[in-house]
């Protein structure tokens, strides 16, 4: 478990790194999204590295307790997108959209739901 932890936070670390090169050195196109993986992967990297091997071992219910809420906030998001009740400025968007929704959106839900989901696993389940 210890190598495939190491593993996991450098592969993590390195997304972070790249993440952040997105928002000093890309176009302002990238910023939106190197912003959300430079905040988002080092405390996904921190989590992976105290129980990653519990993150992995749970992979099912990990992946279902993420999904759903992320779809969740997809869909509803795209909704308030489409009715007009925010806007998110193309400047900052790579360009990829599902229907309203833009990659970014769904990017950000995506990790945030993963950070909550493996910290209360690892809450749960710290004395593995």
């Amino acid at each position: 478990p210890r190598l495939l932890r190491a593993a996991g936070v450098f592969c993590l670390g390195a997304a972070t790194l790249a993440g952040w090169s997105l928002v000093l050195f890309a176009s302002e196109r990238w910023l939106y999204m190197g912003l959300i993986i430079g905040w988002s992967l080092p405390v996904l990297a921190v989590q992976f590295a105290f129980g990653g091997h519990v993150t992995l071992r749970e992979g099912r219910v990990v992946s279902l307790a993420v999904l759903a809420p992320t779809l969740y906030l997809c869909l509803a998001d795209a909704y308030a997108i489409s009715m007009g009740v925010w806007t998110i400025n193309e400047r900052y968007l790579v360009g990829v959209h599902f229907g309203p929704l833009p990659l970014e959106e769904a990017t950000f839900f995506l990790l945030t739901n993963s950070m909550v989901v493996q910290g209360a696993l690892l809450f749960v389940r710290a004395s593995e």
